[in-house]
């Protein structure tokens, strides 16, 4: 019995820690991401088309939130259920 609550244990840390590193990895996206947004919206644009060119940059972005966000929830289920087959249906 002590051995499968240290086992539990590891597990839970190696959990914590792979969240950790997604959670950093997720955030690092985002400026690549408004770089890419501001090129296509603001790239070869005069003074006269700015608000289109805001619009357009503010479209994109909702689009690349929604991509990071459903790809994220992916990512965290998927952890979640390899989880919890570890957990309760050993390996061995």
């Amino acid at each position: 019995m002590k051995s499968s609550f240290g086992s539990i244990s590891i597990k839970a840390t190696l959990l914590c820690a792979v969240f950790l590193v997604t959670s950093c990895a997720s955030v690092g996206n985002e400026s690549a991401d408004i770089n890419e947004c501001r090129k296509i919206a603001y790239g070869n644009q005069n003074d006269s088309l700015s608000n289109d060119a805001d619009a357009i940059f503010s479209q994109c972005q909702a689009k690349k939130d929604a991509l990071r966000a459903d790809a994220n929830k992916k990512e965290t289920t998927f952890i979640w259920v390899e989880f919890l087959l570890d957990l309760f249906v050993p390996s061995n």
